[in-house]
Protein backbone atom coordinates (compact mmCIF):
# COMPACT_ATOMS: atom_id res chain seq x y z
CA UNK A 1 0.00 0.00 0.00
CA UNK A 2 3.29 2.07 -0.01
CA UNK A 3 2.24 3.47 -3.57
CA UNK A 4 -1.33 4.66 -1.75
CA UNK A 5 0.10 6.71 0.93
CA UNK A 6 2.74 8.50 -2.02
CA UNK A 7 -0.20 9.35 -4.01
CA UNK A 8 -2.42 10.54 -0.99
CA UNK A 9 0.38 12.66 0.18
CA UNK A 10 1.24 14.28 -3.05
CA UNK A 11 -2.48 14.93 -3.52
CA UNK A 12 -2.38 16.97 -0.30
CA UNK A 13 0.62 18.70 -0.54
CA UNK A 14 -0.85 19.93 -4.17
CA UNK A 15 -3.77 20.48 -1.70
CA UNK A 16 -1.62 22.77 0.44
CA UNK A 17 0.40 24.38 -2.28
CA UNK A 18 -2.61 25.26 -4.46
CA UNK A 19 -4.16 26.37 -1.40
CA UNK A 20 -7.51 24.34 -1.71
CA UNK A 21 -7.42 23.43 2.31
CA UNK A 22 -8.40 26.15 4.33
CA UNK A 23 -6.12 26.63 7.28
CA UNK A 24 -8.04 29.24 9.35
CA UNK A 25 -6.35 31.19 12.18
CA UNK A 26 -7.48 30.95 15.93
CA UNK A 27 -9.15 34.45 16.95
CA UNK A 28 -7.82 34.59 20.72
CA UNK A 29 -4.50 32.95 21.13
CA UNK A 30 -1.55 35.34 20.94
CA UNK A 31 0.73 35.29 17.46
CA UNK A 32 3.07 33.20 19.65
CA UNK A 33 0.23 30.76 20.20
CA UNK A 34 -0.32 30.54 16.64
CA UNK A 35 2.73 30.11 15.18
CA UNK A 36 3.61 27.21 18.29
CA UNK A 37 0.48 24.99 17.85
CA UNK A 38 -1.11 26.09 14.25
CA UNK A 39 2.44 26.79 12.51
CA UNK A 40 0.82 27.47 9.22
CA UNK A 41 -2.63 29.84 8.48
CA UNK A 42 -4.04 31.08 5.55
CA UNK A 43 -2.36 33.98 6.83
CA UNK A 44 0.97 33.52 6.59
CA UNK A 45 1.01 30.22 4.02
CA UNK A 46 2.35 32.76 1.51
CA UNK A 47 5.46 33.72 3.43
CA UNK A 48 6.01 30.19 5.04
CA UNK A 49 8.32 29.11 2.74
CA UNK A 50 6.94 25.83 2.86
CA UNK A 51 7.72 24.63 -0.52
CA UNK A 52 6.93 20.96 -2.44
CA UNK A 53 9.71 19.41 -1.15
CA UNK A 54 9.59 20.72 2.76
CA UNK A 55 6.46 19.03 2.72
CA UNK A 56 7.25 15.82 1.33
CA UNK A 57 10.03 15.22 4.10
CA UNK A 58 8.68 16.09 7.00
CA UNK A 59 5.95 18.88 7.34
CA UNK A 60 6.28 18.91 11.19
CA UNK A 61 8.21 20.98 13.81
CA UNK A 62 9.89 18.96 16.83
CA UNK A 63 9.36 20.32 20.23
CA UNK A 64 9.38 19.33 23.83
CA UNK A 65 6.47 19.59 26.66
CA UNK A 66 8.89 21.80 28.39
CA UNK A 67 10.07 23.80 25.56
CA UNK A 68 6.23 24.62 25.13
CA UNK A 69 5.64 25.15 28.81
CA UNK A 70 8.30 27.59 28.65
CA UNK A 71 7.14 29.40 25.59
CA UNK A 72 3.47 29.61 27.28
CA UNK A 73 5.02 30.83 30.17
CA UNK A 74 6.89 33.60 28.63
CA UNK A 75 3.74 34.32 26.74
CA UNK A 76 1.51 34.41 29.32
CA UNK A 77 -0.83 32.18 27.71
CA UNK A 78 -2.06 28.95 28.71
CA UNK A 79 -4.43 28.19 25.44
CA UNK A 80 -7.42 27.32 27.40
CA UNK A 81 -9.57 27.46 24.80
CA UNK A 82 -7.24 25.06 22.80
CA UNK A 83 -9.39 21.78 23.97
CA UNK A 84 -8.74 18.01 23.11
CA UNK A 85 -11.32 16.66 20.63
CA UNK A 86 -9.69 13.12 20.34
CA UNK A 87 -6.78 11.00 21.43
CA UNK A 88 -5.58 8.09 19.23
CA UNK A 89 -3.17 5.27 20.72
CA UNK A 90 -0.61 3.57 17.77
CA UNK A 91 1.77 0.88 18.02
CA UNK A 92 3.63 0.68 14.72
CA UNK A 93 3.40 -2.63 12.51
CA UNK A 94 7.17 -3.20 11.58
CA UNK A 95 10.38 -3.12 14.25
CA UNK A 96 11.06 -1.12 16.37
CA UNK A 97 6.63 -1.52 17.18
CA UNK A 98 6.91 1.86 18.42
CA UNK A 99 4.14 3.43 20.49
CA UNK A 100 2.80 6.90 20.24
CA UNK A 101 -0.54 8.97 20.96
CA UNK A 102 -1.80 11.25 18.46
CA UNK A 103 -3.76 14.38 20.50
CA UNK A 104 -6.28 16.43 18.11
CA UNK A 105 -6.77 19.63 19.72
CA UNK A 106 -9.42 22.55 18.72
CA UNK A 107 -9.76 26.05 19.20
CA UNK A 108 -13.57 25.94 20.83
CA UNK A 109 -13.32 29.96 20.48
CA UNK A 110 -13.44 29.33 16.43
CA UNK A 111 -15.41 26.68 15.26
CA UNK A 112 -13.61 24.53 12.72
CA UNK A 113 -9.81 25.62 13.41
CA UNK A 114 -7.81 22.40 15.04
CA UNK A 115 -4.81 20.49 14.64
CA UNK A 116 -3.22 17.44 16.19
CA UNK A 117 0.06 16.72 17.93
CA UNK A 118 2.10 13.41 18.09
CA UNK A 119 3.56 12.80 21.21
CA UNK A 120 6.42 9.93 21.83
CA UNK A 121 9.45 8.50 23.11
CA UNK A 122 12.32 7.60 21.97
CA UNK A 123 15.63 7.32 23.66
CA UNK A 124 19.06 9.22 22.36
CA UNK A 125 20.91 6.15 21.72
CA UNK A 126 17.87 4.98 19.43
CA UNK A 127 16.63 7.71 17.17
CA UNK A 128 13.46 7.65 15.02
CA UNK A 129 14.18 5.51 11.72
CA UNK A 130 14.52 6.25 8.41
CA UNK A 131 11.68 6.63 6.88
CA UNK A 132 13.01 5.31 3.49
CA UNK A 133 13.67 1.71 5.12
CA UNK A 134 10.32 -0.71 5.65
CA UNK A 135 12.17 -1.91 8.94
CA UNK A 136 14.60 0.46 9.94
CA UNK A 137 17.74 0.11 11.04
CA UNK A 138 17.83 3.18 13.38
CA UNK A 139 16.47 3.05 16.40
CA UNK A 140 15.89 -1.14 16.31
CA UNK A 141 15.18 -2.18 19.90
CA UNK A 142 14.28 -5.54 18.38
CA UNK A 143 17.07 -6.24 15.53
CA UNK A 144 16.91 -9.52 16.52
CA UNK A 145 13.22 -10.25 16.16
CA UNK A 146 14.02 -12.87 13.19
CA UNK A 147 16.28 -14.64 15.45
CA UNK A 148 13.43 -15.04 18.37
CA UNK A 149 10.95 -15.48 15.82
CA UNK A 150 12.87 -18.06 13.87
CA UNK A 151 11.88 -16.81 10.87
CA UNK A 152 13.69 -13.61 9.33
CA UNK A 153 10.79 -11.11 9.33
CA UNK A 154 8.56 -13.31 10.67
CA UNK A 155 5.45 -11.55 12.69
CA UNK A 156 3.04 -14.68 13.42
CA UNK A 157 4.04 -14.25 17.24
CA UNK A 158 1.59 -13.56 19.74
CA UNK A 159 2.52 -9.81 19.91
CA UNK A 160 2.56 -10.04 23.96
CA UNK A 161 5.25 -13.17 23.83
CA UNK A 162 6.78 -11.48 20.86
CA UNK A 163 7.32 -8.15 21.63
CA UNK A 164 8.62 -9.65 25.72
CA UNK A 165 10.98 -11.91 23.50
CA UNK A 166 12.57 -9.45 21.26
CA UNK A 167 12.65 -6.93 24.53
CA UNK A 168 14.49 -9.47 26.77
CA UNK A 169 16.69 -10.97 23.89
CA UNK A 170 18.10 -7.21 22.93
CA UNK A 171 18.43 -6.52 26.84
CA UNK A 172 20.27 -9.75 26.70
CA UNK A 173 22.73 -8.56 23.77
CA UNK A 174 23.37 -5.26 25.68
CA UNK A 175 24.25 -7.12 28.75
CA UNK A 176 26.95 -9.44 27.00
CA UNK A 177 28.30 -6.53 25.07
CA UNK A 178 28.74 -3.57 27.65
CA UNK A 179 27.94 -5.45 31.00
CA UNK A 180 24.58 -2.93 31.81
CA UNK A 181 20.97 -3.05 30.21
CA UNK A 182 21.15 -0.84 27.26
CA UNK A 183 19.96 2.79 28.85
CA UNK A 184 19.91 6.40 28.13
CA UNK A 185 18.69 9.68 28.46
CA UNK A 186 14.71 9.42 26.91
CA UNK A 187 13.68 11.83 23.81
CA UNK A 188 10.42 13.04 24.59
CA UNK A 189 9.10 14.45 21.26
CA UNK A 190 5.85 16.50 21.03
CA UNK A 191 5.99 16.94 17.31
CA UNK A 192 3.04 19.74 15.58
CA UNK A 193 1.46 19.34 12.02
CA UNK A 194 2.35 22.05 9.83
CA UNK A 195 -0.36 21.74 7.52
CA UNK A 196 -3.00 19.75 10.04
CA UNK A 197 -3.24 16.93 7.51
CA UNK A 198 -3.82 13.54 9.32
CA UNK A 199 -2.22 12.12 6.09
CA UNK A 200 1.15 13.47 7.01
CA UNK A 201 1.43 11.29 10.07
CA UNK A 202 3.02 8.78 7.95
CA UNK A 203 5.95 10.72 7.36
CA UNK A 204 6.36 11.18 11.23
CA UNK A 205 6.00 7.76 11.69
CA UNK A 206 7.14 5.81 8.49
CA UNK A 207 5.16 2.36 8.06
CA UNK A 208 1.85 1.01 8.74
CA UNK A 209 0.83 1.53 12.14
CA UNK A 210 -2.45 -0.26 13.97
CA UNK A 211 -4.71 2.10 16.15
CA UNK A 212 -4.63 0.40 19.76
CA UNK A 213 -7.44 2.65 21.33
CA UNK A 214 -9.26 5.79 20.86
CA UNK A 215 -10.57 8.08 23.17
CA UNK A 216 -13.62 10.52 22.31
CA UNK A 217 -13.75 12.46 25.43
CA UNK A 218 -17.20 13.21 26.72
CA UNK A 219 -19.03 16.46 26.23
CA UNK A 220 -18.23 17.69 30.12
CA UNK A 221 -14.31 17.07 29.22
CA UNK A 222 -12.46 20.29 29.31
CA UNK A 223 -8.60 18.94 29.07
CA UNK A 224 -6.63 21.34 27.37
CA UNK A 225 -3.28 21.36 25.63
CA UNK A 226 -1.66 23.09 28.43
CA UNK A 227 -2.54 19.98 30.65
CA UNK A 228 -1.88 16.83 28.17
CA UNK A 229 2.11 19.28 27.86
CA UNK A 230 1.96 19.42 31.77
CA UNK A 231 1.48 14.91 32.03
CA UNK A 232 3.70 14.90 29.08
CA UNK A 233 6.24 16.60 30.85
CA UNK A 234 5.88 15.53 34.20
CA UNK A 235 6.59 11.84 32.85
CA UNK A 236 9.07 12.97 31.29
CA UNK A 237 11.00 14.52 34.30
CA UNK A 238 9.73 11.48 36.38
CA UNK A 239 11.67 9.21 34.37
CA UNK A 240 13.75 10.86 32.09
CA UNK A 241 15.91 7.95 31.02
CA UNK A 242 14.87 5.75 28.49
CA UNK A 243 15.60 2.16 29.98
CA UNK A 244 14.37 -0.84 26.82
CA UNK A 245 12.66 -2.85 29.76
CA UNK A 246 11.63 0.13 32.24
CA UNK A 247 10.41 3.31 30.48
CA UNK A 248 10.57 2.97 26.99
CA UNK A 249 7.99 4.09 24.56
CA UNK A 250 5.35 1.81 25.77
CA UNK A 251 5.31 2.90 29.09
CA UNK A 252 5.64 6.67 28.50
CA UNK A 253 2.99 6.79 26.30
CA UNK A 254 0.53 4.30 27.80
CA UNK A 255 0.94 6.25 31.67
CA UNK A 256 0.01 9.28 29.36
CA UNK A 257 -3.07 7.42 28.41
CA UNK A 258 -4.21 6.08 31.23
CA UNK A 259 -3.54 9.86 33.63
CA UNK A 260 -5.49 10.91 29.96
CA UNK A 261 -8.47 8.86 30.37
CA UNK A 262 -9.16 9.43 34.00
CA UNK A 263 -8.83 12.90 33.43
CA UNK A 264 -11.17 12.99 30.54
CA UNK A 265 -13.75 11.21 33.77
CA UNK A 266 -14.13 8.72 30.90
CA UNK A 267 -17.09 5.87 30.45
CA UNK A 268 -16.14 2.45 29.11
CA UNK A 269 -18.12 3.88 25.84
CA UNK A 270 -15.64 6.63 25.83
CA UNK A 271 -12.96 4.36 24.78
CA UNK A 272 -12.65 2.37 21.54
CA UNK A 273 -10.50 -0.42 20.94
CA UNK A 274 -10.16 -4.00 19.47
CA UNK A 275 -11.32 -7.33 21.46
CA UNK A 276 -7.54 -7.80 22.09
CA UNK A 277 -6.81 -4.74 23.58
CA UNK A 278 -10.22 -4.18 25.76
CA UNK A 279 -7.90 -4.11 28.88
CA UNK A 280 -6.30 -0.03 27.57
CA UNK A 281 -10.37 0.89 28.73
CA UNK A 282 -8.85 0.26 32.12
CA UNK A 283 -5.65 -0.33 32.14
CA UNK A 284 -3.07 0.24 29.81
CA UNK A 285 0.10 -0.87 31.10
CA UNK A 286 -0.89 -4.69 29.91
CA UNK A 287 -0.15 -6.17 26.75
CA UNK A 288 -3.22 -8.49 25.86
CA UNK A 289 -3.28 -11.50 28.57
CA UNK A 290 0.58 -10.61 29.46
CA UNK A 291 2.71 -7.47 30.60
CA UNK A 292 5.47 -6.65 28.94
CA UNK A 293 7.31 -7.69 31.48
CA UNK A 294 6.99 -10.28 34.14
CA UNK A 295 7.12 -10.83 37.71
CA UNK A 296 9.78 -7.94 40.10
CA UNK A 297 10.61 -6.08 36.93
CA UNK A 298 6.62 -5.76 35.81
CA UNK A 299 5.78 -4.66 39.86
CA UNK A 300 8.42 -1.94 39.53
CA UNK A 301 7.01 -0.50 36.41
CA UNK A 302 3.60 -0.68 37.62
CA UNK A 303 4.52 1.11 40.70
CA UNK A 304 6.31 3.58 38.56
CA UNK A 305 3.65 4.49 36.23
CA UNK A 306 0.50 4.00 38.25
CA UNK A 307 -1.71 6.42 37.17
CA UNK A 308 -2.92 7.36 40.54
CA UNK A 309 0.53 7.92 41.41
CA UNK A 310 1.55 10.08 38.48
CA UNK A 311 -2.14 12.07 38.81
CA UNK A 312 -0.95 13.11 42.34
CA UNK A 313 1.90 14.59 41.04
CA UNK A 314 0.30 15.76 37.82
CA UNK A 315 -2.28 18.26 39.86
CA UNK A 316 0.97 19.83 41.73
CA UNK A 317 3.23 20.02 38.33
CA UNK A 318 -0.43 21.82 36.85
CA UNK A 319 -1.46 24.33 39.52
CA UNK A 320 2.54 25.79 39.61
CA UNK A 321 2.90 25.69 35.83
CA UNK A 322 -1.03 27.90 35.54
CA UNK A 323 0.72 29.73 38.95
CA UNK A 324 3.54 30.66 36.53
CA UNK A 325 1.49 31.73 33.47
CA UNK A 326 -0.61 34.17 35.01
CA UNK A 327 2.04 35.48 36.99
CA UNK A 328 3.91 36.08 34.05
CA UNK A 329 0.81 37.55 32.60
CA UNK A 330 0.36 40.08 35.07
CA UNK A 331 3.92 41.05 34.90
CA UNK A 332 3.62 41.20 30.70
CA UNK A 333 0.39 43.05 31.00
CA UNK A 334 1.26 45.88 34.07
CA UNK A 335 1.76 48.57 31.50
CA UNK A 336 -1.50 47.81 29.73
CA UNK A 337 -3.59 47.56 32.63
CA UNK A 338 -2.00 50.43 34.08
CA UNK A 339 -2.85 52.84 30.91
CA UNK A 340 -6.42 50.67 31.46
CA UNK A 341 -6.50 52.13 34.86
CA UNK A 342 -5.63 55.33 33.63
CA UNK A 343 -8.06 55.92 30.91
CA UNK A 344 -10.80 54.17 33.77
CA UNK A 345 -9.66 56.72 36.15
CA UNK A 346 -10.11 59.89 33.54
CA UNK A 347 -13.36 58.23 32.61
CA UNK A 348 -14.98 57.65 35.80
CA UNK A 349 -13.23 61.80 36.32
CA UNK A 350 -15.86 62.97 33.32
CA UNK A 351 -18.57 60.92 34.34
CA UNK A 352 -17.93 62.60 37.93
CA UNK A 353 -17.90 66.13 36.17
CA UNK A 354 -20.37 65.46 33.96
CA UNK A 355 -22.76 64.28 37.10
CA UNK A 356 -21.84 67.49 39.21
CA UNK A 357 -22.87 69.53 35.88
CA UNK A 358 -26.41 67.77 35.16
CA UNK A 359 -26.83 68.41 39.08
CA UNK A 360 -26.45 71.94 39.01
CA UNK A 361 -28.22 71.91 35.80
CA UNK A 362 -31.22 70.02 37.62
CA UNK A 363 -30.67 72.73 40.70
CA UNK A 364 -31.03 75.63 38.65
CA UNK A 365 -33.84 74.29 36.43
CA UNK A 366 -35.60 73.55 40.01
CA UNK A 367 -35.03 77.53 41.42
CA UNK A 368 -35.93 78.80 38.02
CA UNK A 369 -39.11 76.99 38.97
CA UNK A 370 -39.42 78.11 42.30
CA UNK A 371 -38.98 81.79 40.89
CA UNK A 372 -41.65 80.99 38.22
CA UNK A 373 -43.88 79.62 41.00
CA UNK A 374 -43.46 82.46 43.38
CA UNK A 375 -44.27 84.92 40.75
CA UNK A 376 -47.33 83.13 39.77
CA UNK A 377 -48.41 82.97 43.39
CA UNK A 378 -47.73 86.61 43.81
CA UNK A 379 -49.52 87.67 40.54
CA UNK A 380 -52.44 85.22 42.09
CA UNK A 381 -52.53 87.15 45.16
CA UNK A 382 -52.37 90.58 44.14
CA UNK A 383 -55.76 89.46 41.66
CA UNK A 384 -57.09 88.10 44.48
CA UNK A 385 -56.70 91.29 45.94
CA UNK A 386 -58.11 93.29 43.16
CA UNK A 387 -61.41 90.87 43.29
CA UNK A 388 -61.94 91.59 47.09
CA UNK A 389 -61.72 95.35 46.65
CA UNK A 390 -64.03 95.45 43.90
CA UNK A 391 -66.26 93.27 45.63
CA UNK A 392 -66.18 95.71 48.69
CA UNK A 393 -66.83 98.67 46.60
CA UNK A 394 -69.98 96.92 44.67
CA UNK A 395 -71.34 96.16 48.47
CA UNK A 396 -71.01 99.78 49.63
CA UNK A 397 -73.15 100.81 46.97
Amino acid sequence: MSWFRQVRSLYHNIQHIMQWNPLPAPSTLTPSMVDAFFPITDDNRQKSEITRDALGEMPFVVHTSASLQRRMIADGDSCENLRISEVKYFQRDVAPLHEYLVFWYEDTDTPGVRNFMIIERWGTNFQPPDKSKKKPQTHTIVASLGAVNGVEGSFKTPPGHRVRAALLESSRQSLETSGQRTRSLADDRIVISLCRNPAHIDKAEPGASTMLARIKPPTTSTVSVAQILTLASLVSQHRPDYDLMESNCFYYGRAIFDVTRALMDCNDHDVETSQNFRFMKFNALQWGPAHIVKGHMADKVAVEFKPEKITELYETALAAFLKSVEERKAIKDAPFNALKRKAEEEARGHQEANRRAEEANRRAEEEARARQEAIRRAEAAELENEWLKAQMLNSGQ
